[in-house]
């Protein structure tokens, strides 16, 4: 490996170190405040306002890794350890989940919007959406923890 694309390998790791950690941090603010956030009326505000910012940090930490191992992820070079190929595909599925997840979250604003709408003397439409959107909230929660929980296994790698 030439010099120059060694520095600019070590720079991108850093770069990505840095973007990743501030995720984490971020992600870890949003499921620790999601049980205090759940129960205000800005509930979705506040979690849309974070995700994206957790969003948007994982997405530059994933820009970094591409250019760290090359830019092409079909062809990663030989002289890149198994452990960073290991790393490459998880940003990557962690990345999907998240943008899924965000998805989740919209439908989730949708739903209480929808809930808002409906005459408040329909009882059985209330209660349905009052469920559905209790068991989105278990969801939400549960995929946040499972991307957490994924990232902070990997975290020594960064």
């Amino acid at each position: 490996m030439k010099k120059r694309q060694l520095v600019n390998r070590e720079i991108s790791l850093k770069d990505r170190r840095f973007f990743l950690e501030k995720s984490i941090k971020t992600l870890n603010l949003i499921v620790n405040s999601y049980s205090e956030w759940i129960t205000k009326e800005d509930f979705l505000i506040k979690l849309e306002k974070y995700y994206s910012r957790f969003l948007n940090d994982l997405y530059k930490a994933r820009h970094f890794t591409y250019i760290s191992v090359g830019g092409d992820l079909e062809h990663i070079a030989d002289h890149i350890e198994l452990s960073e190929k290991l790393f490459v595909n998880l940003i990557e599925t962690i990345y999907s989940m998240a943008r899924y997840l965000e998805r989740f979250i919209s439908h989730q604003n949708v739903l209480r919007k929808f809930r808002s709408s409906i005459a408040i003397h329909n009882y059985k439409h209330q209660r349905y959406l009052e469920q559905i959107i209790e068991t989105d909230n278990n969801s939400i929660l549960r995929e946040l923890n499972t991307i957490l929980m994924r990232m902070n296994m990997f975290q020594k790698f960064i």
